[in-house]
């Protein structure tokens, strides 16, 4: 072989090579973006992860609390809706389904065809603060929280209207 054609070669080797890294240099790039990608994944799910763990040790907290009241079922709606100056409702439905650890949820729908919207929310106020506890005392009852709320406007008078209410409640299955 002459000179010639051992450069020729050669050139046609060291291109062959340039092109090949150039190849791979692609393709490890594209490579690494995927890892990169899969790896910010594999970090977003961890965060998740660690944020539910956090929730789920406050939802064992509030569990351990409720299952530390002495009265494990919450105050009756009925006599709420019996006290002075309480709005009465058109309508109401209860329902009550099991939960999981021997816990039982009670949801209460309450409609008021045509209430004042301020009454309604001292009425749902009392509700939520019906623990059983007094001034400075620890609860001894689950408290009802407010689930829902839809109100639409009356157009007669402002204030009023007709106002869906959903609370629900907790209770140990043991305290029936």
């Amino acid at each position: 072989m002459t000179e010639r054609h051992w450069r020729s070669a050669v050139w046609s080797a060291a291109l062959g090579v340039l092109l090949i890294g150039a190849v791979l240099g692609w393709r490890t790039r594209t490579d690494l973006r995927a890892h990169a990608r899969r790896l910010e994944r594999k970090r977003e799910e961890l965060a998740e992860a660690r944020a539910l763990y956090a929730r789920r040790a406050g939802l064992e907290a509030a569990a351990a609390a409720l299952r530390a009241l002495p009265d494990g079922h919450p105050a009756p709606l009925d006599g709420l809706l019996a006290a002075p100056g309480a709005q009465k409702p058109d309508d109401s439905r209860e329902e009550a389904a099991a939960a999981p650890g021997g816990w039982r949820v009670w949801r209460h729908e309450l409609v008021f065809r045509d209430a004042p919207l301020a009454d309604v929310m001292d009425w749902v106020c009392r509700a939520e603060a019906a623990n059983g506890s007094a001034a400075g005392r620890a609860p001894v009852r689950p408290p009802w929280r407010l689930e829902r709320l839809a109100f639409t406007a009356s157009p007669r008078a402002p204030g009023r209207g007709r106002i869906v209410v959903a609370l629900e409640a907790v209770e140990r299955e043991d305290a029936r």
